[in-house]
């Protein structure tokens, strides 16, 4: 396939699209999520996570400081959010497809439900957009 401008609209109107039907479920990120969690700052996550999590507060800050959401759902949400990043860094450009953009769009989308920063979902959308 072609780099088309119509196609990456498309893609763009999708990963934006908050009604559009999500792609992830709890198996998504199976390898990621397993193992005894520890904590990072006011999370836990799974070990594959840890160092994820640590980069992000530590560019970042405390991304949730004003979520609204209760602490195990912005936890799970935090979670996914890190494993997402994390399989983004791990892809190469040819394996990436429109199915994974969008499985990866469910977690960052969440995360947005927590009142996060703007800026790392901006920037973590584009990155999405430019693959």
């Amino acid at each position: 396939m072609h780099y088309s401008d119509v196609l990456v609209d498309r893609l763009i109107a999708r990963l934006t699209d908050e009604d559009d039907a999500s792609k992830s479920d709890n198996n998504s990120f199976k390898d990621l999520l397993s193992g005894a969690w520890e904590r990072v700052n006011k999370f836990e996550v799974p070990p594959a996570l840890v160092s994820t999590a640590r980069d992000i507060f530590k560019v970042h800050g405390d991304i949730v400081k004003n979520c609204k959401l209760g602490a195990i759902v912005s936890n799970t949400i935090f979670a996914f959010l890190c494993a997402a990043i994390t399989v983004m860094g791990d892809l190469s450009l040819d394996q990436v497809m429109e199915e994974i953009i969008l499985k990866l769009r469910d977690p960052i989308m969440g995360a947005g439900e927590m009142k996060k920063e703007t800026e790392l979902k901006a920037r973590t959308k584009h990155k999405l957009a430019r693959y």
